[in-house]
């Protein structure tokens, strides 16, 4: 048996049109708890091919009751019966993915599984990827365990799941598409991927691995190896006049003007890279009240900003430098930023990740002077 739906029966909300119900009886008085909700607008071709085929009956809807389990119930009064619809609520794929654009809301979920993940590179911090998510065309999508990231430019790939790692990764990847592309693929979960899956493709991305150093290092500098930095950090400390700031409201548009004086030192108008690494610092300035975990430092000289570093807590213990510059005319500058904000506001780190070179051999030799004591590799994987 089943209703015939009249030109004044209720449309049902959006979401229901799709659920099959099934139905069953409630005898009278037998009345649900739960929270009622009233359709109220007509749509009589709504519900009609869910009662096709069946007996024709005349009945006066009562309404809908909607609970956390097992969803929700259509009544209906049928003389003196009453019936109950239930809407049932589909299976959902644990691992579906709806890509969304990156918001300053997603940080506190994707935090709580950025905790969870066993081995945190510097790119999945959320400064980072909020920071470059225009010029990566970067999206978010959230399972139940994970936090998937996709980029669409230069080219479509997608990042390492973040998140427990311990899942069925065969049934993970049916979301993504055949021969997809997964960059920044931290080597454990690289690992993991080559012992589960042998038929995947995984290669070294050397460009990309990230350089740790020990904190302890940086700040003492003792020793040979850090022989040339001790000798430019003491000659900025002994010719300049210098104050110490943590970066806040205070201080931002000082490391703002610093940035926009850099920039055209540098000219970055005429590198693609460094416009684009421009636009992530100031995009991350302008909501630096808002992205938790960052934090900072400046040397101010006299009123002028004349170097700035931009860090950020990873779960792990771990600080990350996500940018770092200083004024040209000031020689020593950078490794007195370097020495001095770790040794004022991250001394209880061991570990400092300053990202990767990019392939950039100045950069490759800049980082390599600093005497890193390991790498963070990453890995490229093509399904």
């Amino acid at each position: 048996m089943s209703l015939l739906v009249s030109e004044t029966w209720p449309q049902a909300p959006a979401a229901m049109t799709r659920k099959k119900p099934s139905i069953q009886s409630w005898l009278p008085g037998k009345k649900p708890s739960g929270k009622c909700q009233w359709p109220s607008i007509p749509g009589p071709a709504l519900w009609q091919p869910f009662f096709a085929g069946l007996t024709p009956v005349k009945g006066r809807f009562i309404g809908m009751y909607t609970f956390k389990e097992p969803g929700s119930f259509l009544f209906f009064m049928i003389g003196q019966t009453m019936l109950y619809f239930h809407i049932s609520q589909p299976q959902r794929n644990l691992y579906q993915m709806d890509f969304q654009p990156v918001l300053l809301d997603h940080q506190d979920r994707f935090n709580s599984l950025l905790a969870r993940t066993p081995q945190i590179a510097s790119d999945f911090s959320f400064a980072n990827i909020y920071g470059w998510a225009e010029e990566y065309g970067l999206k978010l999508a959230f399972t139940r365990d994970h936090a998937w990231i996709r980029q669409d430019r230069p080219a479509q790939a997608y990042w390492a799941p973040v998140g427990n790692w311990d899942l069925d990764w065969e049934q993970a990847f049916k979301d993504l598409p055949s021969r997809a592309r997964l960059v920044r693929v931290p080597e454990k979960l690289a690992l993991v991927w080559k012992k589960d899956l042998p038929k995947l493709d995984i290669r070294s991305d050397r460009d990309h691995w990230d350089y740790l150093y020990s904190v302890p290092e940086l700040i003492e500098l003792k020793g040979n190896r850090f022989h040339k930095k001790k000798n430019l950090y003491n000659q900025f400390i002994k010719n300049y006049d210098y104050e110490y700031v943590v970066l806040g409201k205070k201080y931002i548009e000082k490391a703002l003007t610093l940035q926009t004086e850099w920039c055209l030192w540098k000219e970055c108008n005429d590198s693609g890279a460094l416009e684009a690494e421009n636009q992530a610092i100031v995009r991350v300035f302008s909501q630096w009240e808002k992205i938790r975990g960052l934090f900072g430092a400046g040397l101010m000289v006299g009123r002028d900003m004349v170097a700035y570093t931009v860090a950020e807590a990873l779960p792990d213990r771990t600080i990350v430098i996500h940018f770092e510059k200083g004024c040209p005319g000031y020689k020593g500058v950078y490794q007195a930023i370097n020495k001095l904000f770790l040794e004022n506001s991250a001394r209880d780190f061991e570990v400092v990740n300053r990202e990767q070179d990019l392939g950039d051999p100045g950069l490759k030799k800049a980082k390599e002077s600093y005497n890193p004591t390991g790498y963070l590799k990453k890995y490229t994987v093509r399904l």
